[in-house]
């Protein structure tokens, strides 16, 4: 059983700075004692000199009252992404000074918090799940200085972010538990999607019952209905991208729709394969419409079944289209 401390991803930069610098002026003057008032003032005499900023993260770790256990998860989870490389891989171009913290559950489970106070308030959690090969987001609020949300090209930055590092420490599947207000909307226009089953077993059901409160012209709302009635989920992602007052109305609608104000029940939420061709494919259509830089995969995938076949059926297309 792990405890349940937080670990402050900034303050141990700080103290592997102040390490360098010990060392640093150790090597300049060898007779001369550590003066740090930090945790190296702590600790100096029992770690070894010249370690890479993981290997001092175990030290760090341990005299933090975290254990190995705490250290190996981290290292199963990010695959020996360093702390700095962490944060800075996330906030890439974002012009924000982001504070990050961690919290180690058990089962290779660590939950992250990013977050920047400043004119723009800032705050992501994500819980990555080693064993699964899974992250769930599970809060995303971007602020103005008056408060009021909104999620702009800084929010959508940040996501390409995050698909770049999931895909580099081997994350499959990205789960966005419980969507609400705005992001009922946005997630789904970045390329995330309604779960097959879900729609299927009555979900497109309650897409009709949201319909039936709209006041929009009777004629497109039944338009509307019949389309969740015939079509998979990917009309949802369809609507999403949909530039018109239906579209607005109905996600509005659809915000308001659980209980109390809550987030309504999605059953399952949205998600989105990283090992699909045609998922990332989906994200680096929605980077090229708004002019952002497309995620780096750093995987190579082998086309799966339905891949293969969506490039058989386009291929057949074009050889019996008339030219």
């Amino acid at each position: 059983m792990l405890n349940l401390m937080i670990f402050s991803i900034n303050d141990f930069l700080g103290d592997y700075s102040d390490y360098q610098a010990d060392q640093l002026k150790a090597w300049e003057d060898e007779e001369s004692p550590s003066k740090l008032d930090s945790f190296m003032a702590l600790v100096c005499d029992t770690i070894p000199r010249g370690l890479d900023q993981m290997e001092f993260l175990k030290y760090y770790m341990e005299d933090q009252g975290f254990g190995e256990e705490a250290y190996q998860a981290y290292r199963a989870v990010f695959k020996d992404v360093p702390p700095s490389k962490l944060l800075h891989s996330l906030g890439r171009g974002l012009g924000l000074h982001l504070i990050g913290d961690l919290e180690f559950l058990d089962n290779n489970q660590i939950d992250l918090r990013l977050s920047h106070e400043d004119d723009i308030s800032f705050l992501a959690r994500r819980l990555f799940d080693g064993e699964k090969k899974r992250v769930l987001h599970r809060e995303m609020k971007v602020t103005d200085q008056n408060g009021d949300a909104f999620y702009s090209r800084l929010g959508s930055k940040f996501l390409m972010n995050a698909l770049s590092l999931y895909d580099a420490i081997g994350i499959n599947h990205i789960v966005i538990p419980a969507p609400q207000g705005i992001g009922l909307r946005a997630w789904l226009k970045t390329g995330f999607r309604i779960r097959k089953n879900a729609w299927e077993e009555g979900l497109n059901g309650f897409m009709v019952e949201v319909a039936d409160q709209m006041l929009a012209e009777p004629e497109k709302v039944e338009r509307l209905k019949e389309l969740f009635y015939t079509k998979s989920a990917l009309v949802m992602n369809w609507l999403a991208n949909q530039d018109n007052a239906i579209a607005d109305e109905f996600f509005t609608i659809l915000s308001h729709a659980g209980p109390r104000g809550a987030a309504p029940d999605l059953r399952g939420g949205y998600y989105a394969n990283l090992k699909s061709a045609r998922a990332r494919q989906r994200f680096e259509d929605y980077c090229t419409a708004r002019g952002l830089e497309k995620p780096h995969w750093s995987r190579k995938l082998e086309a799966n079944a339905n891949d293969q076949k969506q490039r058989a059926r386009r291929k057949h297309v074009q050889k019996v289209r008339p030219s």
